[in-house]
């Protein structure tokens, strides 16, 4: 019975002097990854629509795809990346889990290439209309 008394009390002081490790926010990746879907459904449309859109439809088309794909996702990267040297620089003691942030840092490189991917149908439509003069 004493020995069921001593693991309890050694387990309340570690709880209460350490406290739960904070996960990284994981809505930062579902952001990067309906960010990357949206641009591409964009691009995908402007693409299958650049004959029926007027040029100053097509450069906003292929700018708000490519904003969408490229640069949201590698600015969240940027900002979790930052964000968790700022803390390893500041304290001795990691913000989040190690593991659970370099996971999520992992997930959302996988983002930024996928995003890098799909930009490429943005470029198009957003260089379509100077191909086109050029080719006049």
């Amino acid at each position: 019975m004493s020995l069921s008394a001593s693991t309890s009390s050694s387990y309340e002081r570690f709880s209460d002097t350490e406290g739960p490790e904070k996960q990284p926010p994981k809505i930062l990746f579902k952001v990067g990854l309906l960010s990357v879907l949206l641009g591409t459904f964009l691009g995908v449309y402007g693409v299958i629509s650049r004959t029926s859109l007027s040029t100053p439809q097509q450069f906003g088309l292929g700018a708000t795809g490519y904003f969408l794909t490229a640069v949201c996702p590698i600015a969240l990267l940027l900002l979790i990346d930052i964000k968790d040297k700022a803390d390893l620089k500041n304290n001795e003691k990691q913000s989040y889990n190690f593991y659970a942030g370099r996971k999520l840092i992992g997930q959302i490189k996988k983002v930024v290439g996928l995003g890098m991917l799909c930009a490429s149908l943005s470029i198009i439509v957003f260089f379509w209309p100077l191909a086109q003069e050029f080719a006049k």
